[in-house]
């Protein structure tokens, strides 16, 4: 190990009879202490300076201060220090024979010598004395630092065998974590290697890993490492290869420099041998990459509504974060706010919105700050104020303003919606078969539907039928009870939702089904739905009338009636009308000879028109 001794000498400069500005080295090796001292000042109200060195070759680890109160001394321009003191009493002091130390490390290990000197750059030399007159201090000369390295290979600083350190660049991200790979060239049969890394804060060390046995601690401003072969084997390292990872919590922005330190550490390989091998080491300068802008997306969507119902308006929210606090302004013209609620956002209540005129503004942050995602953020009942149908935009208000539980503001992006305002209709068909003396007959929705109430009469010929039962289908609760034979032909029907939250019927559902005995010798009946005996009347929830409208069908009841059905699609219609034509005048078992007397004739014509409209003929 190498050994170092700071030593301090007084030279020309610290005359008494001239202010003088001296920097003093440690004459050799690493770690470098440069000490820079004041002699021969009266009283001064300031002084400020700087010190310049090679950044290439030297890295300045830390700045210790001398007995002066107030000074300030900061790394300025890279390859710089800038100092500076002020008495803001006015009253003058005289400065103390050391102003302050500043200690490197080499960062070129190959380099003989490197200066350091007193400059006025970055901040120019000026000392002020009592009357604010200037003082022109005398400059020391430079002080030349030597590395205590001898070369091995005859002259010119570098060994063809010296082990070549680095520090591979990585992307940093902030709050990801950063692993740092530290390769060599020449690590070749290598007992044992320890040194420091330099880094700036807001890189926190978390582990160091590869060599087996390897031992570290953090130090202010970095970490330090240690290693021998506990084995005495040694070791070798594929060039290029990594021989140590280091890895760091990142909490930082801008610039992260990484150098390779000898505080508190000092650097050494020790080879095969028991020898020290001269080394080089290659720092990195890291650009930590902007962290990603959190991504929004308020979305009112596609709404539907009647005039007078209650709408519920989700606004969706597409995150790429968790949002810890909202604001947002929208107005919804012609309509108006009944609450706003909020299934993701915790303590969203009355308090957290207020609308003026047209325009509502909401407002919300979270007190755990640990921010939430939802699928809707603000979920808006509105009810219409006007009876008259059409569409509602939604309009945004400025720009929404999102943030995460760190203060960050998303990026957010809003997106137009509209409400459409139109009464609501419903429509139910029949479809029925017969089968020996019977006809059941369904009535089946047409189009999605959501009742609470069901309300209507039914129109059928009592000379060929006999209502004798009803079961229920998507309408729970339908029964016998619910219709009533109020007059010969007419069927009165009702129907309601005891539990108030609606049935939904979807696409082509049977309501409910009918069910009749034929009485009379026709082929077919006809049945209407909607009749005016009884009011039609289909309700949905928020007592929303439907519009809807009256529907009638003509069944098969006798076999006769289908005889006509020559496509074989279970009802009597224009394609069979069509068919039948092509094979009028036929002579013999042909197609169409209804009557069975050998020729399609008139007569036979007669009888296709009588079962015309006739459906329900696969029964």
């Amino acid at each position: 190990m190498r050994h170092f001794v700071l030593i301090l000498l007084l030279g020309a400069a610290w005359g008494a009879s001239a202010q003088g500005l001296a920097l003093l080295a440690s004459p050799t090796g690493s770690p470098l202490t440069v000490t820079a001292g004041a002699a021969g000042f009266p009283a001064v109200l300031s002084g400020q300076g700087s010190v310049q060195f090679d950044a290439a070759v030297l890295d300045l680890d830390s700045i210790t201060l001398g007995g002066w109160p107030s000074m300030n001394v900061s790394a300025g321009t890279p390859g710089s220090v800038a100092f500076s003191w002020f008495d803001p009493a006015l009253t003058g002091a005289t400065p103390p024979a050391t102003l302050f130390t500043l200690h490197f490390s080499w960062a070129d290990s190959t380099a003989l010598t490197t200066p350091v000197v007193f400059a006025s750059t970055p901040t120019p030399m000026e000392w002020i004395g009592l009357g604010f007159t200037e003082i022109t201090p005398v400059l020391g000369a430079a002080a030349v630092a030597e590395s205590g390295w001898t070369p091995t290979d005859g002259g010119g600083g570098s060994d063809p065998d010296a082990v070549a350190f680095a520090i591979d660049s990585v992307e940093v991200v902030p709050g990801e974590p950063l692993v740092l790979a530290l390769t060599a060239e020449g690590f070749d049969g290598v007992l044992g290697w320890q040194g420091s890394l330099a880094f700036p804060a807001g890189l926190t060390p978390v582990a160091v890993e590869g060599l087996t046995g390897v031992q570290w601690s953090p130090s202010p401003g970095g970490l330090s490492f240690s290693w021998f072969a506990a084995d005495l084997q040694p070791v070798t390292v594929p060039d290029g290869e990594a021989v140590l990872t280091v890895s760091c919590a990142v909490d930082a922005t801008g610039a992260l420099p990484i150098a390779w330190s000898d505080v508190p550490v000092v650097r050494e390989v020790i080879g095969a041998s028991g020898a020290v091998v001269p080394a080089t080491y290659g720092g990195v300068e890291l650009a930590v990459a902007a962290a990603p802008t959190p991504q929004a997306v308020l979305d009112w969507g596609e709404v539907a509504g009647a005039p007078g119902e209650a709408i519920h308006l989700p606004l969706y929210a597409t995150l790429s974060d968790p949002v810890a606090a909202a604001q947002m302004s929208w107005s919804l013209p012609g309509l108006t706010i009944l609450s706003i609620t909020s299934p993701s956002l915790p303590g969203f209540g009355s308090s957290n919105w207020s609308m003026v005129g047209e325009v509502v503004t909401a407002v919300w942050y979270d007190a755990s700050l640990a921010g939430v995602s939802g699928d809707s953020l603000v979920l808006l009942e509105v009810t219409a104020t006007t009876e008259v149908e059409g569409s509602y935009p939604t309009e945004w208000q400025g720009a929404a303003e999102m943030a995460t539980s760190a203060g960050t503001l998303f990026d957010v992006q809003q997106a137009e919606g509209a409400i459409g305002v139109a009464t609501p209709t419903a429509a139910f068909h029949l479809a029925g078969d017969w089968e020996a003396g019977t006809l059941t007959v369904d009535v089946v929705a047409t189009q999605p539907v959501n009742a609470l109430s069901f309300q209507s009469a039914l129109a059928f010929d009592p000379a060929e039928l006999q209502f004798t039962a009803v079961s229920a289908g998507g309408l729970t609760g339908f029964s016998a009870a619910n219709a009533v034979e109020s007059e010969p032909g007419t069927l009165a029907m009702s129907w309601f939702d005891a539990t108030l939250n609606g049935v939904e019927l979807d696409l082509d559902q049977t309501a409910f089904t009918l069910t009749f005995e034929v009485v009379g010798s026709s082929d077919s009946t006809t049945l209407e739905l909607g009749v005016p005996a009884l009011p039609y009347e289909v309700i949905g929830p928020g007592l929303v009338p439907y519009e809807v409208a009256p529907s009638a069908a003509t069944f098969a009841i006798q076999p006769g009636a289908c005889s006509a059905d020559l496509d074989g699609d279970c009802t009597v219609d224009l394609r069979d009308l069509l068919q039948f034509l092509t094979y009028f005048g036929c002579v013999g078992d042909c197609p169409g000879d209804f009557n069975g007397d050998g020729i399609v004739s008139l007569t036979d014509f007669m009888v296709l028109l009588s079962g015309f409209g006739t459906e329900g003929c696969c029964g």
